[in-house]
C-alpha cells in the first residue's frame, strides 16, 4: 500500500518534467496543462507534509480549495477551446463568477462554523468540481474527435482522457467514503491517480513525437 501511495504522489512529476522540456524555448504561450500538472504535484507534496492536526487540516483544506478553484479555471478554459459554443465568452464569465461565489461561501464556513462543517463543505465543493471536470472533459473529447481523424496521436486526447478518468473515478470512490467499506476502497484513489499520470505521460510524449502545432489546443487539431 505504501508503494502504491508513493507512486501515486511521484508519477505526476514525469509528465510535468517532459512537458517542461518541450515548452522551454517554445514559441507557444499555452502553459495551461503544464500548470495543471505542476499544481497537482505540489498539492500532493503539501498533503504529505501537512501535520495531522486540526490546525493542519485548516491549512490543508483551505489550500486544497484554492488549488481546485485555480485548476477549475484552467481546465474549463482549456476544454472550452475544443468546442464551439454560442456566446462562449459571456457564458464563461458567468461560470467563473458563480465558481468564485461558491468558493467564497465555502471558505467562509471556516470562520462561521466548526472545523468538521468546514471539511464537509470543502468535500462537497470537491465533489461538484469533479462533476464539472468530468462533464467539460467529456465534451472537449467529443469536440476533439469531430475535428481529428488521428485522435490517438493528439496529446490533448490523452490529457483530457486523464482528466475525465480521474474525475469520474474519484467522484465515484468519494461517494463510497461515508459507507462501511470506506477503508477498503480508499486505496483505489491511488490507483486512479496512477492511471491518470500514465495518460498524462503518454500525452507528454506525444508532444515530443509530433508537430509543435499541438502545443496550442484548437478545434482544428
Amino acid at each position: 500500500m505504501e508503494t502504491i501511495h508513493k507512486l501515486s504522489i511521484g508519477l505526476i512529476w514525469i509528465p510535468t518534467s517532459i512537458l517542461a522540456l518541450k515548452l522551454i524555448g517554445s514559441e507557444s504561450k499555452n502553459f495551461k496543462i503544464w500548470i495543471v500538472f505542476l499544481m497537482s504535484g505540489l498539492m500532493d507534496v503539501i498533503g504529505v507534509f501537512t501535520p495531522l492536526t486540526d490546525n493542519g487540516d485548516r491549512w490543508y483544506y483551505t489550500i486544497h480549495l484554492f488549488y481546485q478553484y485555480i485548476q477549475t479555471i484552467l481546465i474549463v478554459g482549456l476544454s472550452s477551446e475544443f468546442v464551439d459554443i454560442k456566446n462562449k465568452e459571456k457564458k464563461m464569465h458567468w461560470f467563473y463568477f458563480l465558481l468564485t461565489v461558491i468558493a467564497l461561501l465555502t471558505i467562509s464556513t471556516l470562520f462561521t462554523g466548526s472545523l468538521k462543517t468546514y471539511i464537509n463543505n470543502t468535500s462537497l465543493f470537491s465533489a461538484v468540481i469533479f462533476i464539472i471536470y468530468s462533464f467539460v472533459s467529456a465534451i472537449a473529447l467529443l469536440g476533439l474527435a469531430e475535428k481529428n481523424d488521428k485522435i490517438l496521436q493528439s496529446p490533448w486526447f490523452w490529457f483530457l482522457s486523464g482528466i475525465f478518468f480521474y474525475s469520474f473515478g474519484s467522484f465515484f470512490i468519494d461517494m463510497l467514503m461515508p459507507t462501511k467499506i470506506a477503508g477498503q476502497v480508499y486505496f483505489l484513489r491511488h490507483i486512479v491517480n496512477i492511471i491518470k499520470c500514465c495518460f498524462f505521460t503518454i500525452g507528454s510524449i506525444q508532444f515530443i513525437l509530433y508537430s509543435s502545432e499541438y502545443l496550442k489546443p484548437k478545434t482544428s487539431l
